[in-house]
């Protein structure tokens, strides 16, 4: 039974860690844009996509991530230049249905150029399990924790240690004040994209070799990336922390209840907190939404 809840901790942490860093990326560009960024898991597909088609070409697991990254840098500049600058006098809810839009458009896009089969990538580091205190895990497990904390880490120091970040926390915190100091939250919005598409095409390198991926897949990870930045408050440190407990909780709950509700209590836990969150919370995510894009315009 121990040994079962150990194997249980060790899966939860492994999807924990890809949920931080999804969750990542939504907080970045919340904090600096107040969009709801429901592309960030269309990255992580891409990227896997990308990195796929590159090694059936003979590339290196080096040179593959490096062009994922960069398709996904490319897919968040294209994103930012051609449609999120048009938005500038849109409502909130008018962005929220053109991102989802994108979104569910990027995964058809994907669907009708890759076909809809599941594709993962070819492991790049040994696939024999070793034991950690009883638990049986891969080395691509490890390498999934260990760079959501390398990720973190990064994302900690960039914003609370260069002036880049400093003034990105100064979006955060007093959009307005921001302004009026001579920042620029356009620019700033356009690398939170980049940063995001960043964490986007890293998540891809550490969970292709992990799970296969569907060319319609991305909105799904999108959300569960969405429900750990909410658990967190939109907050960096607090992300990566939502992220664990998130996996944890349906590690837990596919091991000892059924593998079918997994999905079901990540979402039904989003919807228990947005309801709170709506009910008792002065920063709900409409609040955050209509301040940050009132401030942006």
């Amino acid at each position: 039974m121990f040994t079962d809840f150990l194997q249980f901790t060790a899966g939860g942490l492994t999807s924990g860690a890809i949920y931080g860093l999804l969750a990542l990326g939504w907080v970045l560009v919340m904090r600096v844009s107040g969009l709801l960024f429901f592309l960030q898991g269309e990255f992580v597909v891409v990227g896997v996509f990308v990195i796929v088609t590159l090694q059936d070409h003979g590339a290196s697991i080096a040179v593959a991530a490096v062009g994922a990254i960069a398709a996904c840098v490319v897919g968040a500049l294209a994103v930012d230049g051609l449609v999120i600058r048009r938005l500038r006098s849109a409502t909130p809810m008018s962005e929220v249905l053109v991102l989802l839009g994108l979104a569910l458009l990027a995964g058809h896009a994907l669907q009708q150029i890759a076909g809809p089969n599941a594709r993962g990538v070819k492991p790049f580091l040994p696939t024999k399990p070793v034991s950690i205190f009883g638990a049986f895990v891969t080395p691509h497990q490890i390498a999934a924790v260990v760079v959501t904390a390398v990720a973190t880490a990064a994302v900690w120091f960039g914003v609370t240690r260069t002036s880049l970040g400093r003034a990105m926390q100064a979006c955060a915190d007093n959009p307005e004040g921001a302004v009026l100091v001579g920042i620029r939250p356009v620019r700033l919005r356009t690398l939170g994209f980049v940063g995001a598409a960043l964490i986007g095409g890293v998540a891809a390198v550490v969970l292709g070799p992990l799970a296969a991926m569907t060319p319609l897949g991305g909105l799904l990870w999108s959300l569960k990336g969405f429900i750990a930045a909410v658990l967190a408050r939109w907050s960096f440190m607090g992300a990566v922390a939502a992220g664990i407990f998130l996996g944890l909780i349906e590690s837990y709950g596919a091991g000892y209840i059924s593998s079918v509700y997994k999905d079901v209590i990540s979402l039904s836990m989003l919807v228990v907190v947005l309801l709170l969150q709506g009910a008792v919370s002065r920063d709900s995510i409409v609040q955050r939404l209509r301040t940050r894009r009132m401030s942006l315009r």
